[in-house]
C-alpha cells in the first residue's frame, strides 16, 4: 500500500513545465490575438481622434456664430501683405479671442509643425504647430465663390478678400464654412490647396480620418463628410466632397457670377468636379 502510494506521487511530479511544442502553441496563439487585436485598438484610438476633431470643429463654428453677431452678420474676411505688418491676418487669427484658446484650431491628426503664419513668443501659436482646419475660400481660393468675395487690392497695398453678409449666403446649413485641411500657411480648403502637404498614399482611405473630414456649415453645425482625393489635371493633388450636391458646398450661392471665369460659381464647381480631377480608388 505505501509502494502505491509513493509510486502515486511520483507521476504528479514527474512533469513540471510545458513542452517546446506546447510553448510553441501558445506563442502562436498570442500571436494569431495579437494580429487580430491590435488593427481594431488602432481603429478605436483613430475613432477616439476624429471623434476629439468634430467636438474642436462644432466649438470653431460657434466662434464663427459669435464673431458674426458682434460684426452686423458677416463672417471673418482674410488680409495679406498689409503694409506695416509682419504676417498676413487669417480666419482663425480674429475668431481665437471668441474661445480663449488656439488649441481648438489643432486638429488630434495634424501634428505638422512649420506651415508658416504668425508663430513664435507672444504670438497665439507659439509652437509653430499647423492648424487643423481650413477656412471656405471658395474652390479657387482667390476668385471668390465661398465665404469670401474675389481678392481685392486696397489703394495702400492691401490685398484682402471681404467676408460675406450671412444674408448672402442662400442656404447656410449647406455652405461649408471649414474643414480638415493639409494646408499651409493661409489655411484654406481650396480644391488646389486643401492637400498641400499631404504626404500619403494616392488612395481616399489614407487620407485624414479614413477620408470622413470634419466640416463645419455656415449655419454653425458641424458633420463628418466623406471626400475623395485626386489629381486635378492628372498632376496635382486636389479633394473635394465625395458627390456634386456635396460639392457644390463651396458655393454661398450657386448663382453667384466668378468674375475671375465668367461662369457661376455652381458651374465651376461642376465642370472640376466631372472633367479635371482623376479621382483615387477607395
Amino acid at each position: 500500500m505505501v509502494a502505491l502510494t509513493i509510486s502515486h506521487k511520483e507521476e504528479n511530479t514527474v512533469r513540471k513545465g510545458f513542452t517546446l511544442i506546447e510553448l510553441l502553441v501558445v506563442i502562436a496563439i498570442i500571436a494569431i490575438l495579437a494580429a487580430i487585436l491590435f488593427p481594431v485598438f488602432a481603429q478605436a484610438r483613430a475613432k477616439a481622434r476624429q471623434t476629439m476633431c468634430l467636438s474642436n470643429t462644432k466649438q470653431v463654428g460657434l466662434a464663427m456664430q459669435m464673431y458674426a453677431q458682434d460684426y452686423d452678420e458677416t463672417v471673418p474676411a482674410v488680409f495679406r501683405n498689409v503694409p506695416g505688418a509682419s504676417t498676413s491676418i487669417d480666419s482663425y487669427m480674429v475668431l481665437v479671442p471668441y474661445v480663449k484658446s488656439i488649441n481648438l484650431w489643432f486638429c488630434p491628426d495634424r501634428t505638422d509643425t512649420g506651415c508658416g503664419g504668425p508663430t513664435g513668443p507672444g504670438t497665439i501659436n507659439p509652437d509653430g504647430r499647423c492648424i487643423g482646419y481650413g477656412y471656405n475660400w471658395g474652390a479657387d481660393i482667390y476668385a471668390g465663390g465661398g465665404l469670401l468675395g474675389p481678392e481685392t487690392t486696397a489703394p495702400d497695398g492691401t490685398r484682402y478678400s471681404a467676408g460675406k453678409a450671412l444674408a448672402a449666403l442662400t442656404k447656410p446649413a449647406e455652405v461649408m464654412a471649414f474643414t480638415d485641411t493639409y494646408d499651409t500657411h493661409r489655411y484654406t480648403m481650396g480644391v488646389l490647396y486643401i492637400l498641400s502637404r499631404y504626404s500619403g498614399g494616392q488612395s481616399n482611405n489614407s487620407l485624414r480620418h479614413g477620408s470622413r473630414f470634419n466640416t463645419i456649415f455656415a449655419d454653425g453645425h458641424a458633420k463628418n463628410m466623406k471626400w475623395r482625393g485626386g489629381l486635378f489635371a492628372g498632376v496635382q493633388v486636389a479633394a473635394m466632397p465625395a458627390g456634386l450636391p456635396n460639392a457644390l458646398m463651396y458655393c454661398a450661392d450657386e448663382n453667384e457670377t466668378l468674375p475671375t471665369y465668367g461662369m457661376t460659381c455652381g458651374q465651376l464647381i461642376t465642370l472640376v468636379y466631372n472633367y479635371y480631377i482623376l479621382w483615387w480608388p477607395d
